[in-house]
């Protein structure tokens, strides 16, 4: 069975526990959070839940988006450079132990 929850889905308790409940076997956790915490978070989830946990995450650069108009964005100029990164990835699954695959 595979229940799914997107990006703040995942910090719902009542939501996770009507997943496991229906006996949720591979859980899908995508987001945009690329911050170490994210994978501590779906560890817990694959702990708490005794399922493998997916989450899948993007990686990409400044130059995969149009550029924005010069009065939207006013950060440094590091952050304008084509080859900055915007999200830095970090996709894993998680086993029902809590090891990363």
């Amino acid at each position: 069975k595979i229940g799914a929850a997107i990006c703040w889905e995942n910090r719902m308790p009542l939501l996770r526990t009507a997943m496991y409940a229906k006996g949720v076997e591979i859980y899908c956790a995508p987001t945009a959070d690329a911050r170490d915490v994210w994978q501590a978070s779906i560890t817990h989830i694959a702990l708490e839940g005794g399922c493998f946990v997916l989450s899948a995450n993007q990686f990409c650069r400044r130059k995969d988006y149009p550029p924005a108009p010069e009065y939207v964005f006013s950060g440094m100029e590091d952050d304008l450079n084509p080859d900055s990164v915007v999200c830095s990835g970090g996709s894993v699954i998680i086993s029902p132990s809590g090891t990363v695959l």
